[in-house]
């Protein structure tokens, strides 16, 4: 004989715990933000405090300016400063964190100039590109560094009982950063701020091909973060870059072409010190037959055009079907057109090459195919230029815009 069972349930008392549990939960968030912000403010006048401090004490030794000839005495140097433990507090990889974002935040405008006299950058594109994502990294750095440093205890295995397991996690030492011309704020301080919060001394190579921001943030860089466990230089060339690839760093991160990322992985590799290469590569862009062209059109001429084509990730060459070749270049040209008006060459939204040798080797690439968008060459006005060429890829199909 079977029985039947009836539940009742109170929708409206299971709404409201539902409400009551949501509301405590956007509670407790607001007030772990609120708590965040009022920490890291304080954290941040600390660091005005100590930075002013430093400024008007008149005793500390300033370190000699990097050159060639003296790079491995400023690596011992830091190496010194380095064993000393005084990097590896979280409070003071917080303090230094902050000091950077200080930098940034109290000479946004500079920056701004600097870039615009450098790369022709409208104030926009240097702050998404140059200088509000690099204080967002700062935040996020902020936010983390407490968690990121924690020693971690882990299971351990059958063979190591009764014994207690834990990763630790340590700065590597002195890290040497070379950063590019092509976003010299981004890529020159999102390595020193991710240096920083692991603990590390920092030497840094900024780019001579900007320098306007380079010499700007040689200025600056001792000013907020001081000289003791850091070492800046800008004018230094190829000479410099061979000097500081035959010492050992324990960490290289650079920034640039294959040819000379070649170098420092060669140079890297004889001391055994781990490398980070950022290089820049090839980025095909394959529009489909089914692809809306206007919409393909708009995001292509964006990433194309940002920064003058100078980014590591603008698309490099275009895959279309041979039947829908002409409608895409009419869109491109349109947006060319939308962004940068008819004469692109007297806009303020579009970029600049950096230097007359960059501009000059482009024009060395437009010796073939036709150009069916562009100006007469002249020194850093190389704009809007767009090429139609057509090449065999065993395709027939396939053509080749550029």
């Amino acid at each position: 004989m079977a029985t039947t069972v009836t539940l009742e349930v109170d929708v409206c008392f299971a709404t409201r715990v539902v409400v009551g549990v949501a509301a405590v939960a956007v509670v407790a968030k607001v007030l772990a933000c609120a708590w965040r912000r009022a920490r890291l403010s304080s954290i941040a006048g600390r660091a005005r405090a100590h930075r002013t401090a430093a400024v008007a004490g008149a005793a500390a030794v300033v370190p000699a300016p990097l050159t060639a000839e003296n790079v491995a005495e400023q690596l011992q140097r830091l190496r010194k400063v380095f064993r000393t433990g005084r990097t590896q507090t979280v409070a003071w990889r917080m303090e230094q964190l902050s000091n950077l974002r200080d930098l940034l935040l109290e000479n946004m405008e500079p920056l701004r100039q600097a870039l615009k006299a450098d790369l022709g950058r409208h104030a926009m594109e240097s702050n998404n590109a140059d200088l509000d994502i690099v204080v967002g990294e700062l935040d996020y750095m902020l936010s983390n560094v407490e968690r990121w440093a924690r020693t971690r205890t882990i299971a351990s295995n059958f063979v190591a009982l009764p014994d207690s397991s834990h990763v630790r996690y340590d700065p590597l030492g002195v890290v040497c950063i070379m950063s590019p011309w092509n976003y010299p704020v981004n890529l020159a301080l999102v390595p020193l701020a991710g240096a920083i919060t692991a603990g590390n001394c920092c030497l840094v190579k900024l780019s001579r091909h900007s320098p306007n921001v380079s010499g700007l943030l040689f200025k600056l860089l001792p000013r907020y973060l001081g000289t003791e466990c850091f070492t800046f230089e800008y004018e230094g060339g190829a000479d410099m870059i061979k000097a500081l690839i035959a010492q050992p760093f324990d960490h290289f991160f650079f920034t640039g072409s294959v040819n000379v990322g070649q170098v420092v992985y060669e140079g890297a590799a004889k001391h055994l010190s781990p490398c980070v290469l950022e290089l820049g590569g090839k980025n095909p862009c394959i529009v489909e037959q089914s692809a809306d062209l206007a919409q393909a059109a708009k995001k292509i001429t964006w990433g194309k055009f940002f920064n003058a084509g100078q980014t590591c990730l603008a698309p490099d060459y275009v895959f279309v079907h041979k039947s829908q070749e002409q409608e895409l270049l009419k869109h491109v040209v349109r947006f060319i057109k939308e962004f940068y008006g008819e004469d692109p060459s007297i806009s303020p939204s579009f970029g600049r090459i950096i230097s007359e040798q960059h501009t000059e080797r482009l024009q060395g690439l437009f010796k073939d195919g036709e150009i069916v968008l562009g100006p007469s060459f002249g020194y850093r006005r190389i704009f809007s230029l767009l090429m139609d060429e057509t090449i065999d890829l065993s395709f027939p199909s396939v053509h080749y815009v550029q």
